[in-house]
């Protein structure tokens, strides 16, 4: 699990897996927030290869986001992107099951 930064409670969070055309088959994107008091939220996307999924969260409280992709095979490829606002947070080339943590404060 990658740790990728703090993001500000309030914030409109969309994540979004561009799944290569190469791809094996279908990859899960999944997004949850929770905080201590036990607060949660979730969303989830499954892409077929060549195509795209978007799964968008505002998290309310003080936590954790967890961005979890799996893939058909460790081999296959796509594209993760966090935007936050609309302002593009992080984004990377993924290879295989993939996991980002960012702390919402």
């Amino acid at each position: 699990m990658a740790f990728k930064g703090a993001i500000k409670a309030g914030k409109t969070v969309v994540a979004t897996l561009r799944l290569d055309h190469s791809s094996s088959g279908e990859a899960l994107v999944f997004m949850a927030a929770g905080s201590a008091d036990g607060a949660s939220s979730s969303g989830r996307a499954v892409v077929v290869p060549g195509g795209e999924g978007a799964i968008t969260l505002v998290p309310e409280q003080e936590g954790i986001l967890e961005i979890e992709v799996d893939m058909t095979d460790e081999d296959d490829t796509g594209q993760l992107i966090v935007t936050v606002n609309g302002k593009k947070r992080t984004s990377e080339k993924i290879t295989g099951d993939t996991s980002w943590t960012y702390a919402i404060t």
